[in-house]
């Protein structure tokens, strides 16, 4: 009997002195991570607000506008999210942390029940005492009423085991009670949860493929984006046909070109016929050809009917 009333003792401080605290530091805890999802849940709304914005810029360039439309699906994606996210942050406020408060609130008469319980089995304790004390007396007295005496404190003995056996019994549901309630609430939020993120999941499996390719689709132009290309370089007129000029077609065009050619080769043919009679070039007296004899053996290689040019 001893042993049941110090368990329930046990018990009733357990729930005072170590459950009822953490619940109201779970309320407070709770209600700062409530501030914080709704300052993150503004700074999202914020950051998308702004993705949105550069989404329709996007969409006005005509080489961009795919990339504005993704823009502006992933802005209304995360809108949706956040909408259903609100519904969890709800269930996490009032289903939770509002219950968990009033509870907390409403453990103080729990206090009251645990003190009437210490005073209600003293109470029964002393009685039982003073009656065995009694019982005692009598039966050495050889008292004709001890009989009588010895079956009430039976019955007290009997009455004080079934208040203990009670007591702790209650003490124990109370105590289950409130670690059910937390989990009860808390398993509510994670359905909530799981709703919230099956719904996302499929809502962002659906997409980001898609987005996917899209955005792998426009790192490379259009078939008619390369047909305009192709065509703006063949009408530049080079006539290797590539998009930039060879070191022969840098020069000048071939209207220019031809006539130089014409002289170059006239002028071949008559240093062939007339080699014995043609004299040295003379490089003209000029310091600069005197400190760098390189220069001069280059100005002697210079085509004289092309104005200078390299032929």
């Amino acid at each position: 009997m001893d042993l049941s009333y110090r368990s329930t003792i046990s018990i009733y401080k357990s729930i005072l002195e170590q459950f009822n605290p953490a619940l109201e530091n779970l309320v407070y805890l709770g209600n700062n991570y409530l501030r914080a999802f709704h300052a993150l849940s503004k700074a999202a709304e914020v950051y998308f607000k702004a993705i949105e914005k550069i989404g329709e810029q996007a969409l006005q360039s005509s080489t961009s506008h795919m990339l504005g439309e993704i823009l502006m699906q992933m802005s209304d994606t995360q809108r949706l999210l956040s909408s259903d996210l609100e519904v969890v942050a709800q269930t996490f406020h009032v289903d939770l942390l509002q219950h968990m408060e009033k509870n907390s609130k409403m453990d103080v008469q729990f206090i009251s029940v645990s003190k009437q319980y210490e005073l209600e089995y003293q109470r029964r304790a002393t009685n039982l005492d003073k009656c065995m004390a009694e019982l005692w007396r009598m039966e050495r007295a050889r008292d004709k009423n001890a009989r009588e005496m010895k079956e009430n404190v039976m019955r007290l003995r009997s009455e004080m085991q079934a208040f203990v056996s009670e007591s702790q019994r209650e003490a124990e549901l109370e105590e289950k009670r409130r670690y059910r309630f937390l989990a009860e609430k808390h398993q509510l939020l994670y359905n909530t949860l799981l709703q919230f993120y099956s719904r996302a999941r499929g809502m962002i499996q659906s997409k980001a493929p898609r987005w996917k390719e899209q955005l792998e689709a426009s790192r490379n132009p259009s078939n008619s984006h390369s047909q305009a290309l192709l065509s703006a370089s063949h009408g530049q007129g080079y006539p290797s046909g590539r998009l930039t000029p060879t070191h022969l077609e840098m020069v000048r065009s071939p209207q220019t070109a031809q006539p130089c050619l014409g002289r170059y080769w006239n002028r071949l043919s008559r240093e062939a016929v007339d080699a014995p009679s043609l004299e040295p070039f003379k490089v003209p007296s000029n310091p600069i050809y005197s400190m760098w004899p390189f220069l001069a053996k280059r100005k002697s290689s210079l085509c004289v009917g092309c104005s200078g040019g390299v032929c």
